[in-house]
């Protein structure tokens, strides 16, 4: 590696992880990459798969995943190996994680959110739903899950298989299993599937429709 020219030391790859021939590459959206693993990573034939074991003789990932890694870009092939060289520094399967996630639109960004509420954010399949929730107030109970339709400046986030909500300063504000604190205003059906997203997967998320307010956070958080 030190004999090719370097032409991107500090860089990300993202991709999928394919047998090109007898070379391990990085198949991103415009070709593939060699990849030169870390020190002590070694491949494995497993069932007729291939795997890449750290030196700890743990499988990190296997031909056909989708991985993510740091490192550098160099010109140049290697041996049979041809095309542009990613030399990985650390390295991580993406996980396959579904998650709906159904924002409000402009309609709905003028509902009032009066009612406060705290309860667990949790994953029920591929929908994010609060269980157990309490309206802050009254002390009262809301009968089965409150399926969450979310401010505009919110997004997903999912790293490592953990589903997680950050804001438009893209700080992370809670991630399933947290408890959360949040306000919400119930939504009806029709305006739900209109105004907040929820056209292509009522089949699959069931539960009272809530929108959620700008100030929806983990309940530790200050």
């Amino acid at each position: 590696v030190m004999a090719v020219e370097r032409t991107f030391m500090t860089a990300a790859g993202v991709g999928e992880l394919v047998l090109d021939g007898s070379c391990l590459g990085l198949k991103d959206e415009y070709n593939i990459n060699t990849i030169i693993w870390p020190a002590g990573f070694t491949p494995h034939v497993q069932d007729g798969v291939v795997q890449v074991r750290n030196g700890a003789g743990r499988v990190i990932a296997q031909v056909g995943d989708e991985i993510a890694g740091g490192g550098g870009y160099y010109e140049g092939g290697i041996g049979e190996c041809s095309g542009e060289v990613f030399r990985v520094y650390g390295i991580k399967v993406l996980p396959d994680v579904e998650v709906h996630f159904p924002k409000q639109d402009g309609f709905l960004d003028t509902r009032p959110k009066h009612v406060r509420f705290i309860g667990e954010l949790v994953l029920n399949e591929t929908c994010l739903e609060v269980e157990n929730a309490i309206r802050v107030r009254s002390g009262s109970h809301i009968l089965g899950p409150m399926l969450l339709i979310w401010p505009s400046a919110f997004e997903l986030s999912i790293e490592d298989g953990a589903a997680m909500i950050v804001d438009s300063t893209e700080r992370v504000v809670a991630q399933v299993g947290d408890k959360v604190r949040f306000s919400a205003c119930s939504v009806p059906y029709g305006w739900s599937v209109k105004h907040g997203g929820l056209e292509g997967i009522r089949h699959f998320c069931e539960g009272s429709y809530w929108a959620v307010g700008d100030d929806f956070r983990a309940a530790e958080a200050q």
